[in-house]
């Protein structure tokens, strides 16, 4: 498991966001359709056990993707289990679009809503002071008043979920 204390940590001392704490986040897996890929350079700490696997200091290279709508991540799985295609990180976007295009946003006869949609979300974002859950202080307290630490057995109780099998077969068992 990933710890803190593995990879450069911000001033809070609570694990880091890996992807945006990095100056290299890439814009290549940022868009709206098809399969997105990139390479992202991660640099553990002095001292870290992943610090092994950087025996150069030069970062761990990982190779992320991004598939938007299922379809597409159904052909990003067949490239992976043909062996033409290998990721250390996938993000799968159920909609078409991500969830900026989902089935929950308002309909515009607008053909470049998506974009405009888009575009404002990442301007409001980068605008924000408080960007990271981790460097959060209402998160910080209710850590340290009530969660412990962050990845704690209680933690980990209470925020993880469980991907049961079901559909309609299983609700039929019952």
């Amino acid at each position: 498991m990933l710890r803190p204390e593995d990879c450069n940590t911000h001033a809070t001392g609570y694990s880091p966001d890996l992807i945006t704490a990095q100056s290299n986040s890439p814009q290549e897996v940022r868009g709206l359709e098809g399969i997105k890929a990139s390479t992202l350079n991660l640099k553990p700490s002095p001292g870290s056990e992943y610090s092994k696997y950087d025996p150069a200091g030069q970062g761990i290279n990982l190779s992320i993707a991004v598939a938007n709508g299922l379809g597409n991540a159904k052909k990003l799985i067949a490239e992976m289990k043909s062996g033409t295609a290998k990721y250390d990180f996938i993000e799968v976007m159920a909609c078409p679009s991500g969830c900026i295009g989902g089935g929950g946003q308002p309909r515009s006869p607008d053909k470049q809503i998506l974009q405009k949609r888009q575009q404002a979300m990442y301007s409001i974002d980068e605008r924000m002071t408080l960007r990271r859950s981790h460097e959060n202080p209402a998160i910080q307290m209710l850590y340290r008043k009530f969660l412990e630490a962050p990845n704690s057995r209680k933690a980990h109780h209470l925020l993880h979920t469980h991907y049961l099998a079901g559909g309609p077969e299983a609700v039929d068992a019952e």
